[in-house]
């Protein structure tokens, strides 16, 4: 009789499990992967919808257009956790657009990087570009801004990075070569991270070969 009596009263004291209350940074990831094969078609309209609503000499200051191949998440300085090619599309703008002046008169890009396997991460980014001509046609350019990823943001699969936040800081650098009027390839690198925000920052490093067309 005690036992069965122990029994019973633990049956009644047991707590019943709760449901599960659904996770706002899982479902805000979901809608993320959802945009993953149409992010490059979201840029451009991105673009085409600003230059809408700018003037006609804005509308003419897209410097240049650049299209590259990129080493995702490159070894030469980066772990082996995702891997594969990126595809990167990118406008330049000139100088004239920003509404007001700054050091060095930057341009000011709008791109991404797409990889297009489920486990790697993509990108769509903007910021400032400065530009350095080293000879009449050797040149160098160093950028900095913020990108939107849509990886993850903490350790939720060993097969993908974890940067802690959504929006990151990015660096660039690139050294390259004209060739006449309109044309350039360079050697681009590329790094995304957290910086001091906080949680995990395992970053992201690109590297590969981008051609560009001035108009």
């Amino acid at each position: 009789m005690p036992v069965a009596l122990a029994d019973s009263t633990a049956t009644q004291t047991h707590p019943e499990p709760r449901e599960s209350e659904p996770d706002a940074g899982a479902t805000s990831g979901c809608l993320i992967r959802l945009l993953r094969p149409i992010m490059p078609i979201l840029v451009l309209l991105l673009v085409i919808g600003a230059l809408q609503y700018l003037n006609a000499a804005r509308a003419a200051s897209i410097e240049a257009i650049r299209f590259g191949v990129l080493d995702h998440a490159t070894r030469v300085t980066s772990s082996g956790v995702e891997n594969g090619i990126d595809l990167n599309f990118e406008l330049l703008f000139a100088p004239a657009i920003l509404p007001f002046h700054v050091p060095g008169s930057p341009y000011v890009n709008l791109g991404t990087s797409f990889n297009g396997a489920g486990h790697n991460t993509d990108q769509i980014y903007t910021g400032l570009v400065w530009e350095w001509n080293m000879t009449k046609r050797i040149f160098a350019r160093f950028g900095g801004g913020l990108a939107l990823h849509n990886g993850q943001r903490y350790y939720d699969s060993p097969q993908q990075r974890a940067f802690g936040q959504r929006v990151l800081f990015r660096a660039s650098f690139e050294l390259g070569r004209r060739f006449g009027r309109h044309h350039a390839l360079a050697i681009v690198y590329d790094h995304i991270s957290n910086g001091p925000m906080g949680g995990p920052n395992e970053g992201l490093d690109n590297l590969g070969l981008r051609y560009s067309y001035r108009f």
